[in-house]
């Protein structure tokens, strides 16, 4: 039934309720979707974005191209299996990454409980695992 000369007619809908339901159960599904994707992918935070690697890759060229990575990157590259982070093991880990060679696993250790969980569960053994919480990453040592 429209509400015509009501205040709230402007909120009413000519649509058929069959059309009103499949709408709602559309929007609830998507809701649904959209938390699940946030619950499940939110443990992972975004590591720090790095530059473009250069064209050429020689080991000054990469070498270059790390030292010029925002210092929060090259403090999670640099983190090591004690816990201590390294600015060197950081910046020699990006240049070896820009020159093709796989990342260490431990390389975004302290972005999130959700990585720090994932990686103690593959690595129970590390230090870094048994002697502190993750939320308690030793800070920088700059080598």
């Amino acid at each position: 039934m429209l509400l015509t000369g009501h205040p709230c007619s402007k909120w009413a809908s000519a649509e058929p309720p069959e059309a009103l339901m499949r709408r709602f159960h559309l929007v609830r599904a998507l809701t649904i979707l959209s938390f699940t994707l946030l619950v499940t992918t939110g443990a992972y935070a975004t590591m720090p974005s790095l530059t473009p690697e250069p064209k050429t890759r020689t080991l000054r060229a990469c070498e270059q191209w790390a030292a010029r990575q925002d210092s929060e990157a090259v403090e999670m590259w640099g983190v090591q299996e004690n816990g201590v982070h390294s600015r060197n093991v950081g910046l020699r880990r990006l240049a070896l990454s820009c020159l093709g060679q796989p990342k260490s696993e431990i390389v975004g250790f302290g972005s999130s409980v959700g990585f720090n969980e994932a990686y103690c569960e593959k690595h129970p053994k590390a230090q870094i695992c048994s002697t502190q919480q993750p939320d308690e990453i030793k800070q920088p040592n700059h080598e």
